[in-house]
């Protein structure tokens, strides 16, 4: 709700609490009761070429027996003729046209006929200098009504509220329209116009006191709140700024969780060829274990193979005395450790002969000196 609207409501409900006390509507304020002499007063404005029988007098009043004023149009056929009667009352402060009303004294007559005739009040309302709205009373053309009842003739107290208005005004125009056309006439009778308001009796003067401090307090409150405004673009701009940001982050959150999906795809190639390798290395040490065993095997062969050639030199042994991994190939290591043992055997053979021839020698030689000495001797 805003700031004024807010005012209204609490001036409105000071009202309705007062009255609750035994306060009710202040006496009206008159604003002219139409004395004698008054007619002057008015000011008379034309309208429509045709000239009929125009008339705006003061006459006696059929309320209260003083003076009313009284427009007249009549006498216009094929075209139509018409005028206002017009005067002002300013206000000495702004009305409050939530709560204000204007009361007046009327007749309105179209002398029977219903056509293009016009007899009517219109009450035009203005804030410092502008139109802010207005309330009728009477007959419009065709016999249209505004607040009043259908016919061609009605007389009374009228009451307009004036909380239809744009604005609250400062002065308020009443305007006397009187119209005749085709046939048709019109006349109004106006008297004793007033205008009724609140009353602030003097138990409601604390109240209104309140209210007014409130009015100063809230109208701080709405300059605070045009700061804030103010302040709520800047972090509005502020917020954008940040969008556009966290934005480009989530971008670059993309590009990275592209290159970290690329990575766990390298990964997992890792860890597939890391399964190979395992596969493999496992393959290769059944593979070192099996040959490792195959050595073992051909090393005790070779052992087996020493022992027999150093028990049985002799003895050519046949791949059938073997077992073992070396299989056929064990004949052809055993033709060469023969070989071998039969060079041996011939060096050994050799040398024997050698000596023997040596030592026949030297036998013969000691036999030889023998004798010659045994010569000798003899």
């Amino acid at each position: 709700m805003a700031i004024p609207n807010l005012i209204r409501y609490l001036k409105r409900c000071l009202f309705f609490a007062c009255f609750f006390t035994g306060a009710a509507y202040a006496e009206p304020t008159v604003l002219d009761v139409i004395p004698s002499g008054s007619l002057s007063t008015w000011t008379y404005e034309n309208h429509d070429p045709c000239g009929g029988t125009r008339q705006y007098t003061e006459v006696p009043s059929p309320f209260d027996g003083s003076t009313a004023i009284q427009t007249y149009m009549a006498g216009c056929g094929g075209t139509c003729g018409s005028f206002n009667m017009n005067k002002e009352f300013p206000f000495a402060s702004p009305l409050d046209r939530s709560t204000a009303i204007v009361r007046f004294d009327a007749e309105f007559d179209l002398l029977g006929n219903i056509s293009h005739n016009r007899a009517q009040i219109q009450f035009h309302f203005y804030r410092n200098g502008s139109h802010v709205g207005q309330v009728s009373a009477g007959y419009d053309r065709f016999g249209q009504t505004y607040n009043i009842p259908a016919g061609t003739f009605a007389s009374g107290t009228w009451e307009l509220p004036l909380n239809t208005l744009n604005d609250d005004p400062d002065l308020m125009r009443v305007m006397i329209h009187t119209r005749s056309c085709v046939g048709g006439n019109g006349r109004v009778l106006l008297d004793n116009i007033q205008l009724l308001g609140l009353t602030e009796p003097e138990d409601c003067s604390a109240a209104t006191e309140q209210i007014n401090e409130l009015q100063t307090a809230l109208d701080a409150a709405n300059e605070n709140l045009n700061v804030l405004t103010g302040e709520n673009v800047a972090l509005q701009s502020e917020v954008l700024l940040l969008e556009d940001t966290v934005n480009l982050l989530d971008q670059e959150v993309g590009m990275l969780e592209s290159e970290a999906a690329g990575l766990q795809q390298e990964v997992t190639d890792l860890e597939v060829l890391a399964a190979d390798l395992a596969g493999e290395n496992q393959t290769l040490t059944s593979t070192a274990a099996a040959l490792q065993a195959e050595l073992d095997d051909a090393l005790t062969g070779l052992a087996e193979i020493s022992t027999l050639i150093d028990t049985a030199p002799r003895r050519r042994a046949s791949s059938s005395d073997y077992t073992g991994v070396l299989g056929d190939n064990i004949d052809a290591i055993v033709d060469k450790l023969v070989a071998q043992g039969k060079r041996n055997k011939s060096d050994k053979s050799d040398k024997s002969k050698k000596s023997g021839k040596s030592d026949k020698s030297k036998k013969s030689k000691k036999s030889k000196g023998k004798k010659g000495n045994k010569n000798r001797g003899d």
